[in-house]
């Protein structure tokens, strides 16, 4: 190897770097100047072993081989490295990886593309790309030809070609060199040229990359693009042009390149074998996307699912497929992409619909942010949230404190979702309870009281056994002290002086005690303004300074004693034959209603109206009386309420969850029955045969009734008898 001393010796010519050129083309016609042939005679000579590695001049890392250049031909080291691929590292290298350093001396450090880059992005050695109207003007190789993102000749505004026109054969630097195939000695200055001028979003897209990749300073803001350095934005371009690839060339959201010139098939992944078309086709599609951001990033969301004629299924990994997997789950993960996964957030809770598979996946349950913003929130969450069990849940939707949601796509599996504000609000209602003894002390009464006032629905219970499973119960804070409150707005300062006995809360109800009434009765009473209450003068006060007029409860048992017509909640399970729980959804939907409450050792003692209870067994049957008015099975009526051939008043789901209870209208079921014959029946009726009757409804004689769709056919009763009139 020649020394340094006698680098003179080594060349007679020394031609300059041309505008742009690469270092491959530059030393390929160094060598030819000073007659070196072959070339690789004088490549040799700058080489420096390294394993047999095979790299182009272009991607070398070794700075002796750069010092040696400069050596040779009197180029500065940094005009050098401009030459070669290692200046487009800055962009080309992902965010999150390192730039290596090329370390010329202690003052100059120049950056270092790694292999693994270079290959991705970087056209090889033996498939270089040119322009042949370039190559008229000067036959050398560009530097800017060497990135795959550059697929046009910005000047000329045409595709680079990257192989012989004649015989096929791929192009290498000093088949630039010579504008010649080194195979069929075919000019490659007269290749066919494809003019992209018209092409307004493919031209805009080459010109910001390449601006991006020889460092040229633009103007990025005017297209929409998102507030990120180029490096980044390249990076995210690179994930879209990739994911670009897989939906096909038929995907309506690609960008197709000038006269469709050249399709997306073949494509060698491996070799990352892309004609400048292909590139130029992925890169616009990819930079068409960045451009008002986010607008176009949403399309091509949508776009994406939409891919190969698939339906959306609401499962986040199958509708976005690699794209999610591996770019929005992998790759894209580190800090400078934190803008696209927030922006992807933002898709997803305004366009994408919720699913049980959305709130399961990782990018739900490790993101407390995103997982606020998602306004549904599925079943098992809810559990989860409020501590309730699946009976619990039940209960808060039967009473009305939550509403269930079914968002599922017609025809698939239901799935029961519920809106986040509502289990929120629900939760912190929760939270901010009391339990039945700091109720006890918040209003100055006993356990008694507060059960009677509890069960008579007096207090606002926000959790307990029929509510949402809870062991204890427990009440609202804030509604607590406003029925403590509205209590005490309904009493007056006990007058002084005044002779007549008065007794407390607990003395009044001991003078109720024959009659069955409780506390809650009374304070019912006051609130209905049927008794007077009057309050001993405290400043603190609570319903034990209540006090009544003896004269007054008196009167109150007079009008009590004139109408006995009620009912215990064990006499209407009795005269109904239903269970308790069953009592409760019937007072809940509001067709039975309690009078008052009885606390005593028994859970829900509570009195009904006897004519109200009558009214209820004349005017609602079980499925057992329905089955007896239609003439078929219970098992068949409880089918028919399923499919919606009859009307339940009233569905009650069994507490131990094995099915459900219906009330039926009696009323109903009667015009019902009466408005309609069975087959048997009409044939009868008509005195014909089976299959003369099946054939006049296939005639159109007499139409079956669509709501009874099913092996037996039915009729209507009025369509027979206008038969029998003919």
């Amino acid at each position: 190897m020649a020394n340094s001393a006698d680098t003179s010796s080594l060349l007679i010519n020394r031609p300059p770097l041309m505008p742009h050129e690469s270092l491959s083309s530059y030393v390929y016609r160094l060598a030819v100047a000073n007659y070196y042939e072959p070339v690789s005679m004088f490549t040799g000579l700058i080489r420096v072993e390294t394993n047999g590695d095979r790299l182009s001049i272009d991607q070398v890392t070794h700075p002796k081989v750069y010092h040696r250049l400069s050596l040779l031909t009197g180029i500065d080291i940094e005009n050098l490295h401009r030459a070669t691929s290692h200046r487009f590292a800055p962009i080309l290298t992902p965010p999150n990886q390192h730039i290596g350093s090329l370390v010329v001396d202690f003052s100059v450090s120049l950056p270092i593309m790694s292999r693994g880059i270079s290959t991705s992005h970087i056209r090889s050695m033996f498939g270089r790309q040119f322009c042949p109207l370039c190559l008229k003007d000067a036959a050398y190789q560009r530097v800017n030809w060497l990135p795959m993102a550059a697929a046009i000749c910005l000047e000329h505004q045409c595709l680079l070609v990257t192989a012989c026109p004649s015989c096929g054969q791929q192009i290498m630097s000093e088949d630039i060199c010579q504008a010649r195939c080194k195979r069929c000695l075919t000019n490659l200055s007269e290749a066919p040229v494809i003019s992209v001028k018209h092409d307004e979003l493919g031209l805009l897209s080459q010109e910001v990359i390449q601006s991006w990749l020889m460092g040229v300073q633009g103007k990025d803001e005017e297209y929409g693009l998102p507030l990120q350095s180029p490096r980044t934005l390249f990076r995210v371009m690179d994930g879209l042009r990739l994911t670009s690839l897989l939906p096909g060339p038929e995907w309506i959201y690609l960008h197709r390149p000038p006269n469709n010139i050249d399709t997306l098939e073949p494509v060698n992944h491996k070799k990352s074998s892309l004609t400048p078309a292909q590139s130029y086709s992925l890169f616009a599609t990819a930079f068409k996307t960045l451009m008002d951001w986010p607008s176009n990033f949403y399309a091509f969301l949508d776009a994406y699912q939409a891919r190969n004629g698939r339906t959306q299924n609401r499962v986040i990994y199958d509708d976005f497929g690699t794209f999610y997997a591996t770019w929005l789950e992998r790759r894209w993960r580190d800090s400078e992409m934190i803008f696209v996964q927030d922006t992807f957030n933002d898709y997803l809770v305004e366009f994408y619909p919720p699913s049980l598979a959305l709130l399961r996946s990782k990018r739900y349950q490790a993101d407390p942010n995103f997982a606020a913003r998602i306004p549904y929130i599925h079943a098992t969450e809810v559990i989860h949230s409020l501590r309730i069990s699946s009976r619990g849940l039940r209960n808060l939707i039967k009473a009305g404190r939550i509403v269930p949601h079914d968002l599922q796509d017609q025809g698939r599996q239901q799935q029961i979702f519920f809106l986040r504000d509502e289990v929120l609000a629900l939760g912190q209602e929760q939270e901010s309870s009391i339990s039945q003894k700091g109720a006890m002390k918040l209003l100055g009464i006993n356990q008694d009281v507060v059960r009677g006032l509890r069960d008579t629905g007096l207090l606002k219970v926000v959790r307990g056994p029929e509510i949402d499973g809870y062991k204890r119960y427990a009440f609202s804070i804030k509604a607590t002290q406003e029925f403590l409150a509205f209590i005490l707005s309904h009493a007056t300062d006990m007058p002084y002086n005044d002779p007549q006995p008065y007794v407390k809360l607990q003395g009044a109800t001991a003078y109720l005690s024959n009659f069955r009434k409780n506390a809650a009765y009374l304070l019912k009473c006051v609130i209905d303004g049927k008794l007077k209450a009057y309050c001993i003068g405290v400043d603190e006060r609570n319903l034990s300074h209540l006090c009544f007029a003896v004269s007054d409860i008196e009167a109150l048992k007079a009008e009590i004693n004139s109408k006995r017509s009620q009912m215990s909640q064990k006499q209407v399970r009795n005269f109904l034959h239903i269970s308790n729980h069953i009592i409760d959804c019937c007072v809940n939907e509001g067709l039975i209603h309690p009078i008052e409450g009885y606390s005593g050792d028994r859970q829900s003692k509570r009195y009904f109206d006897k004519q109200e209870i009558l009214n209820f067994q004349m005017k609602y049957i079980n499925s057992a009386e329905a089955a007896s008015i239609l003439g078929v099975t219970q098992l068949v009526v409880q089918k028919w309420t399923r499919q919606g051939r009859i009307k339940a008043a009233l569905t009650i789901y069994r507490s131990t969850g094995a099915g459900q209870y219906y009330f039926y209208n009696k009323e109903y079921l009667l015009d019902w029955i009466n408005s309609r014959v069975s087959f048997g029946e009409a044939r009868t009726m008509l005195g014909v045969s089976n299959s003369t009757l099946h054939e006049w409804a296939k005639m159109g004689r007499i139409i079956p009734l669509a709501d009874m769709a099913g092996k037996q056919r039915w009729f209507a009763r009025k369509d027979v008898l206008s038969l029998i009139r003919m």
